[in-house]
């Protein structure tokens, strides 16, 4: 399968967010960062992207253009905007508008899935 997968209408690909993530941490990215993602699908109006952080592993101070939905697939997360600090374990997930300035950070090695709104 060719990622990421082109949201076209006949669109139709399964794939296991498991076995990816298990790839993203094999990475050399994760090895030398503590961080790995990957796009996995892709279309208009959304973007759907699976991460990987290591306990300790902070991401920067960044927005994204649209609407965020963040779940927590495995282990758990902090998310830090201007409104607090929450904490997410495995099945958690925070729901936020675009343009909202946050950072994540790994409290323990974890692996979320992103959906992302794409404004028009």
């Amino acid at each position: 399968m060719e990622m990421p997968v082109n949201l076209t209408e006949d669109a139709i690909e399964d794939f296991s967010l498991t076995d990816l993530a298990a790839a993203l941490r094999a990475g050399r990215e994760y090895e030398a960062n503590g961080r790995n993602a990957q796009t996995l699908a892709k279309g208009p109006g959304m973007s759907v992207m699976l991460g990987v952080v290591a306990a300790g592993t902070e991401l920067d101070e960044h927005a994204a253009p649209g609407p965020v939905t963040l779940t927590v697939l495995d282990g758990r997360l902090a998310f830090v905007s201007g409104d607090g600090e929450r904490e997410l374990g495995a099945g958690g997930a925070v729901a936020f508008a675009g343009n909202v300035r946050h950072t994540v950070r790994g409290i323990d090695d974890a692996a979320f899935l992103l959906v992302i709104a794409n404004p028009s």
